[in-house]
């Protein structure tokens, strides 16, 4: 059963194939208990992952255009999928850029990983917001302004509404 406490980890079933070759070499059924270590040792990981930014803006401090690289390790089974998997998080962005380019590149690094709680589109917007504090702040705007002012399209409402909120009661600018 999927509870609490695995972190993801019951998604993979790696342990099941050790299990059968102990019991086949046993001749009867087996009960295979893991330690933490060994837990640890053999588990998957969230994926390794970086993204190169690029942005420009316009006269009007606005931001014109975002070019995102996104480099990760992504299974197989979704490598193919458009836009990538991996650029979950990114590509879907709600902030209205006029010029917005998403690529990727899927690396293997040699380490085994799997899905973990949101995969991609947990680091992917984490470093994203980093990189748009670094534009607001280059265009010399609050970073919560420079937000609201590409949330201003329909599909962004609840969006917008959600960051309001969180800077009323975060008491943002009252510092």
């Amino acid at each position: 059963m999927y509870l609490g406490g695995g972190f993801g980890r019951r998604g993979e079933a790696d342990f099941v194939t050790q299990s059968t070759i102990a019991a086949k070499a046993a001749r009867r059924p087996v009960k295979l208990v893991w330690t933490r270590e060994e837990d640890i040792q053999h588990d998957f990981y969230r994926p390794a992952a970086a993204i190169k930014f690029r942005a420009a803006l316009d006269h009007e401090k606005k931001l014109a255009a975002l070019e995102c690289n996104v480099v990760t390790s992504s299974k197989p089974s979704f490598a193919s999928t458009d836009p990538p998997f991996y650029t979950a998080g990114v590509y879907n962005l709600s902030y209205a850029i006029p010029n917005l380019r998403v690529t990727g590149i899927d690396k293997n690094i040699g380490v085994r990983f799997g899905f973990w709680r949101s995969v991609n589109s947990s680091h992917n917007p984490f470093m994203l917001e980093g990189f748009i504090d670094e534009i607001g702040h280059r265009a010399g705007q609050d970073p919560y302004l420079f937000r609201r002012s590409m949330l201003q399209q329909p599909p962004a409402q609840r969006l917008l509404r959600v960051l309001d909120a969180v800077a009323q009661r975060g008491g943002w600018g009252s510092a």
